[in-house]
């Protein structure tokens, strides 16, 4: 009868006295295994609206039971976790997701971009990521020798305390090198704890290369700032090349884009 009044049958919904149901009752409601979702799905018919108010009220008169009978709800789903040893392969477009998870999971993200590594760089650009470009540092100090190791380390150090600043990406672009960041990740430099997304975002870490003066109009927003890593290499090279390489290694999350994804 409830029904036909419609707002009279949603306040049965919040003052059902659940309290009543036994620990009996509710595993023979639960045995009937109806879900609003799956009524959904049904083609309409008569009576099928009254069917879904029926399934509501029985959903949340089994969700209040078993809150107060402290009967657990099932286990989540395994999480897929993806290391170096588990690569994770996505298409492009799958790709923002997929790194939402590897920061969730506070694994620094490692894009292997299988030589379309300018196009990825070219999509994080418009997302004002700030860029730490190894070939730069390789042709700068090794070839050129404009720049002295030390004066590239206070450079990098800068280009990183900018995206800490204002809660940008940090961009470490690999490109097809296999750089060994100990000359970079030392004192005067970056703390190696920068591919570590797990302490990275600790305060007692990241704040080691920001000078005093450098405090002026920052924000430090650490929910939209974080770090991830581009490199040119296939799968294979990555694993073969950089695993004595770059620090904290076994720590990344491993993103394997299809290159014939990216256009």
């Amino acid at each position: 009868e409830s029904l036909r009044g419609g707002r009279k049958f949603t306040r049965e919904l919040d003052y059902f006295d659940h309290i009543r149901i036994t620990r009996k009752n509710l595993e023979k409601m639960m045995e009937l295994d109806i879900s609003t979702s799956q009524l959904l799905k049904e083609k309409f018919q008569p009576g099928l609206f009254t069917a879904l108010a029926i399934c509501v009220l029985m959903e949340s008169v089994i969700w209040a039971s078993k809150v107060r009978l402290g009967i657990p709800a099932p286990p989540p789903p395994p999480r897929v976790d993806f290391t170096p040893e588990q690569p994770r392969r996505v298409q492009f477009r799958q790709l923002i997701p997929v790194l939402e998870e590897a920061l969730e999971m506070q694994r620094t993200p490692l894009l292997v971009c299988g030589g379309k590594e300018d196009i990825v760089c070219t999509f994080f650009s418009y997302r004002c990521a700030v860029a730490i470009d190894a070939k730069e540092l390789i042709n700068e100090v090794l070839v050129k020798k404009s720049i002295t190791q030390e004066g590239m380390r206070e450079k990098v150090r800068q280009n990183a305390v900018k995206a800490l600043k204002y809660g940008r990406p940090l961009h470490i672009r690999l490109s097809n090198t296999a750089l060994d960041w100990s000359g970079y990740c030392c004192e005067g430099g970056l703390p190696p704890e920068i591919f570590w997304a797990a302490r990275w975002r600790e305060q007692d870490i990241w704040s080691q290369i920001v000078r005093s003066q450098e405090l002026d109009g920052a924000c430090f927003d650490m929910d939209s700032h974080f770090v991830f890593i581009t490199s040119d290499m296939d799968i294979n090279g990555v694993q073969q090349h950089l695993r004595d390489k770059v620090p904290f290694y076994d720590a990344l999350a491993i993103i394997d884009i299809d290159p014939g994804s990216i256009h």
